[in-house]
């Protein structure tokens, strides 16, 4: 390009030039952006994962002082559940309100918060939970799940046709880990599939998720089609999966600060959602739930979700200390039953049943002409149902039980941990049956629940009781299904037996029938404790024994059957 020569001021030749529009001052290189941009998403990235490595190094130091507490975000999270399975000497378990709600001391989060025996417990749950719920969260869980011992606590809520509903299942739903589930769980892709199937049938859930609910429909479709969708997807859900890893960290850091400075203004949250109805055998108790439900039958249950401020102003004012001393030592567990069984009878210790003293009163001088009176009239008649003779063979209720959608979620549950290389135990919470031997719901009728429990843990080779043999225990559990004291130190020897190896994987099946009666004696106090004999010198808890096949429907009889009771 040319120029103009001339003289400058001092008489030096000067040359101006002429810059074109299209010349480099006007189009600079775009390099340095881009480069300045990369290192800030290098930093960003790098910050985040620190903030997350930080998050679960504070979320390991707090495992065991925070896994006896009711924590709703346990539940709902990933970190610190993730955190448990990596400590040496903790023991997951996954159940309801019963982890938390009654039995103290003897429920598991507490009787072995110090480590007794070389082992505490983690609780992971929250009111209503049920079986599709875990499902994803051992899928979310992954790899950190293999070879680890985990405890699933069911309650016996198989008893719906239509199976858990979309009331009880939006409560425990967990954005993160449905979406970690349907974009990470290390499962074959035909479980996943079929998990996703399940989790489809709650809509509510997924409205304002497109992302999640597009990635659910492709892998619910199957087939090419599904298949290229869901493959589309993936790297969005990964992303997504990385971002609740994100706001997980900074869920859990933000929590647990408020545990260990609890702000003196800090004032409890909502409460939790209402349980459902109960059918069936429950349903026998609805009356006496009726009467409660006045007064606030979550308050009595001590399942309000109290935020972690609130909760640790009530239990450490100064603040939660992590560090939870080891106390070891033989557990005196023939002692530890005495004082169990005397606390259980002094709470329901105005009626036969074993429902608790307030419930009872409640129950029967509300409403004299209800179930409550009914039963305790069959009883001072000195007649009982047990064995159907007295009300007509509960024909509706066997078959929700029989055709329930809660067997499809409890067996995709045992499929996820098989998938994963788990190693469970499990069990359900029997039913009432000292009080339902006097309503419609006989024992022949109850033993199809236990039953089909166990076949379904046969089926995918996991340990599992139904506490069958104390269905008729008046002191085994309160009037809402709970484990009542003795109860729980039943459950904390099955545990204890659990975690010294005295539970055999792949041999489901807890001595006779899923019973673990046997699991105390006279001379059980030893020092070694879990490796006491039972009763009859066997060891329980080793014998394969199947499934016990489904009782012959009696013949109905004339009898009257009582006026159904309400739903609540």
């Amino acid at each position: 390009m040319e120029g103009r020569a001339g003289r400058g001021p001092v008489g030096r030749s000067l040359e101006v030039r002429r810059v074109s529009p299209a010349g480099p001052l006007a189009h600079p290189r775009p390099w340095p952006g881009i480069l300045a941009a990369l290192l800030a998403l290098a930093v960003s990235v790098g910050w985040a994962l620190w903030y997350q490595a930080r998050a679960a190094g504070v979320a390991a130091l707090y495992v065991r002082a925070v896994g006896p507490l009711n924590l709703p975000f346990k539940a709902e999270t990933l970190l610190l559940q993730r955190a448990a399975l990596r400590q040496a000497d903790v023991l997951p378990i996954y159940g309801t309100s019963e982890l938390y709600c009654c039995a103290a001391p003897f429920n598991a989060g507490t009787f072995f918060a110090q480590a007794p025996t070389g082992f505490s417990v983690f609780n992971v749950g929250y009111p209503v939970t049920q079986d599709l719920i875990f499902a994803e969260t051992f899928g979310a869980l992954g790899r950190s799940l293999q070879g680890k011992r985990v405890v699933v606590s069911d309650s016996a809520w198989f008893d719906s046709p239509t199976g858990i509903s979309a009331g009880s299942y939006a409560p425990t739903y967990s954005p993160e880990i449905a979406t970690t589930f349907a974009f990470a769980a290390p499962l074959p892709m035909a479980l996943r599939q079929a998990v996703a199937r399940r989790m489809l049938d709650f809509p509510g859930t997924l409205q304002n998720d497109v992302l999640l609910r597009a990635a659910l429909e492709a892998l619910a479709r199957g087939g090419r089609l599904g298949d290229a969708q869901y493959a589309l997807l993936r790297p969005m859900g990964w992303l997504a999966v990385w971002l609740d890893q994100e706001r997980d960290a900074y869920q859990t850091m933000r929590h647990l600060q408020a545990l260990e400075h609890p702000a003196p203004s800090a004032a409890p949250s909502g409460p939790a959602p209402a349980a459902p109805a109960l059918p069936g055998p429950r349903a026998a108790l609805a009356d006496l739930r009726e009467v409660i439900r006045g007064e606030g039958l979550d308050a009595w249950l001590g399942l309000s979700p109290p935020n972690a401020v609130a909760l640790m102003r009530g239990i450490a004012p100064g603040g939660l200390d992590p560090v939870v001393p080891d106390r070891p030592g033989a557990i005196p567990w023939t002692a530890d039953l005495r004082t169990a069984d005397a606390m259980a009878a002094a709470q329901s210790n105005n009626n036969p049943f074993g429902v608790l003293n307030a419930h009872w009163t409640k129950c029967t001088d509300v409403e004299p002409a209800n179930m409550c009176q009914q039963a305790l009239a069959l009883y001072r008649s000195g007649r009982s149902n047990h064995d159907g003779g007295v009300y007509a063979y509960p024909g509706q209720w066997v078959a929700g039980v029989v055709t329930c959608t809660c067997w499809t979620d409890l067996s995709l549950e045992f499929q996820v941990l098989d998938a994963l290389q788990a190693r469970p135990l499990a069990w359900v919470q029997p039913l009432e049956g000292r009080y339902s031997d006097y309503t419609p719901y006989s024992a022949a009728a109850r033993q199809l629940l236990y039953t089909q429990y166990l076949s379904v843990a046969a089926a995918a080779g996991v340990p599992a009781t139904t506490f069958q043999t104390h269905d008729t225990d008046a002191l085994f559990v309160d009037s809402f299904g709970h484990l009542s004291q003795r109860g729980w130190l039943y459950a904390d020897r099955l545990l204890d037996l659990f975690w010294h190896g005295q539970v055999a994987q792949g041999r489901p099946g807890l001595a006779q029938g899923g019973s673990v009666n046997l699991l105390f004696s006279p001379a059980l106090d030893c020092p070694n404790a879990y490796a006491c004999q039972g009763v009859d010198g066997s060891r329980p808890g080793l014998a394969p024994t199947p499934p016990p096949t489904a009782p012959p429907r009696p013949a109905p009889r004339p009898a009257s059957r009582p006026p159904a009771a309400r739903a609540v």
